[in-house]
């Protein structure tokens, strides 16, 4: 249909792949053109960019990282004229009500949190047939895996898929809705990606779902 979700989490591949045989540049490279894509993932990127950059002690890393990332600055320069790095649609938040006062967006994020569950459960009440068996095939078992991989996996690790989880998940929530399953698809594979990027070697045993035959040594 036109969507880019597919072309950020080929780029999110591209960076697993690149990290994981020791090609950092191309990693860092691959990881700050995923929010050029999708500027929705702008959080998820800027958390691995600074893991990658402190687990591997690669402080050149952060100046590549930057220049990439402001490519849309560069483009609404060159085409618009504006130094302008965020695209201007706030999607849902344009619909919160003033006079509700800021103590109130907390409470309306996590109602929409919580009724974005079924969503992660392969189900939306307001989509045709195809699009829920589409969502089906992959929605309830990439969830509970995602939600076993924060659960077990011990140490920094943790927090680590917990903070790519809540960073991919909550801008979707707030600002974007459309198409079913795009975002759920997105978010899912971005937080599985980032356990087979930064915690293949540590996470605890599961059925071979995230064996790799990449080591660390082999980088």
């Amino acid at each position: 249909m036109g969507m880019t979700e597919w072309f950020a989490v080929l780029n999110f591949m591209l960076f697993v792949v690149c990290f994981l045989r020791g090609r950092l540049t191309l990693a860092i490279v691959f990881l700050a053109l995923v929010p050029f894509v999708r500027q929705n993932l702008l959080l998820v990127s800027l958390i691995l960019a600074g893991v990658l950059v402190v687990t591997t002690r690669r402080w050149s890393l952060a100046a590549t990282y930057t220049v990439v990332l402001r490519l849309p600055l560069y483009h609404n320069l060159y085409y618009a004229g504006e130094a302008r790095f965020l695209v201007g649609n706030r999607g849902w938040t344009g619909g919160v009500d003033a006079a509700s006062g800021p103590q109130g967006h907390p409470f309306a994020l996590a109602s929409l949190l919580w009724q974005k569950i079924p969503l992660y459960l392969g189900y939306h009440p307001e989509e045709s047939l195809l699009s829920l068996s589409t969502a089906v095939t992959f929605a309830p078992p990439w969830s509970a895996l995602a939600v076993w991989l924060v659960a077990a996996t011990p140490g920094w690790r943790r927090w680590l898929f917990a903070a790519t989880a809540g960073a991919a998940i909550i801008p979707s929530t707030v600002l974007g809705s459309l198409y079913y399953p795009r975002f759920v698809y997105v978010n899912l594979s971005l937080i599985l990606l980032t356990a087979l990027a930064f915690g293949h070697d540590r996470l605890p045993p599961w059925p071979g779902l995230l064996s790799t035959g990449f080591s660390r040594e082999s980088r």
